[in-house]
């Protein structure tokens, strides 16, 4: 069955037709789009980095065979996050028996969920960099400079050597500033206190 209205990521394509078996190319773009977005889904239902890259090998492994197979499928990104979360629940099975799941690990009654951001997550976040952003142009030079710096990594002692103030004064400038920002984090709207 092709899929005139999508391409085989499932994105919109009219007209044009998709194989049940997609060629290398189109697998490739497949495993690229999708690979890291399973394994973090993966880790974050086991808690296990070992067991989420082995799993995500096992997904693409099974949609392989299953392409090969001239099986056609509607939605192969809803197929492949369907096959993770079983894969996960087997696994976690597996490792229960053994006495060995992670304690925040996969619960039974967890549903299934597409790790992408919805809409409105999307726009919390670009609102919270905006006030982010303006608030940090809002602060005092001195604090904003010396916390600018200390995000790029820099320790106190060498923010104190740029700015040419002590490194306790750098120390109290960064403390000031996170707390402007920690409160400002606060209010957002939609965001749990």
């Amino acid at each position: 069955m092709g899929h005139s209205s999508s391409d085989f990521l499932g994105r919109p394509v009219p007209g044009h037709e998709w194989p049940a078996a997609p060629s290398s190319q189109e697998f490739a773009a497949l495993f690229v789009e999708l690979r890291i977005p399973v394994q973090r889904y993966l880790f974050r239902v086991l808690r296990n980095t070992a067991a989420a890259e082995d799993l995500t090998q096992e997904v693409f492994l099974s949609l392989y065979r299953t392409l090969q197979e001239d099986t056609s499928i509607g939605d192969p990104r809803a197929w492949v996050f369907r096959v993770a979360h079983n894969l996960a629940i087997n696994w976690a099975t597996k490792q229960k028996n053994h006495g060995e799941v992670h304690p925040e690990g996969l619960c039974p009654g967890r549903e299934f969920s597409d790790p992408r951001p919805d809409a409105f997550d999307v726009l919390l976040r670009l609102e919270q960099r905006q006030r982010i952003l303006l608030s940090i142009r809002q602060l005092p030079p001195l604090e904003k400079r010396c916390l600018e710096l200390r995000l790029g990594g820099h320790c106190y002692r060498k923010i104190a050597e740029v700015t040419g103030v002590s490194a306790s004064t750098v120390v109290t400038s960064v403390t000031r500033a996170a707390a402007k920002l920690a409160g400002l984090l606060r209010c957002v709207p939609g965001r749990p206190k």
